[in-house]
């Protein structure tokens, strides 16, 4: 019996509007916010125990975010944690151009 080949679908550079999710936008979002907490804490010398009394979570929530463990975390906690490292987070809407493709979701630091 031959196998069935399955088709490949190439993929875009961005995998989150590849993916089957309906929540990519929030994936991104959280996936961004993450990455900002990780490299706060570890530019600011938090592990263990003084990350873990700085952002108000337990040692292993801390741990999990220095490895990048973040999918137990909501988008809200993110936030909150940010705040907590005394990140300022600003949401700013802009309308398309008509005409114009629309241009999804940015996310800009400073640092």
């Amino acid at each position: 019996m031959k196998k069935e080949k399955k088709k490949i679908k190439k993929s875009s550079i961005d995998a989150f509007n590849d993916s089957a999710d309906s929540n990519s936008d929030e994936a991104f979002i959280k996936t961004r916010f993450a990455v900002i907490i990780r490299d706060v804490m570890i530019e600011r010398g938090l592990e263990g125990g003084k990350a873990a009394e700085t952002l108000d979570i337990n040692k292993s929530e801390a741990d999990a975010l220095l490895k990048g463990k973040f999918s137990d975390f909501s988008l809200g906690c993110l936030l909150s944690l940010l705040d907590r490292l005394d990140i300022y987070v600003e949401f700013v809407v802009h309308e398309i151009p008509p005409g114009e493709p629309p241009k999804g979701l940015r996310i800009s630091t400073s640092f």
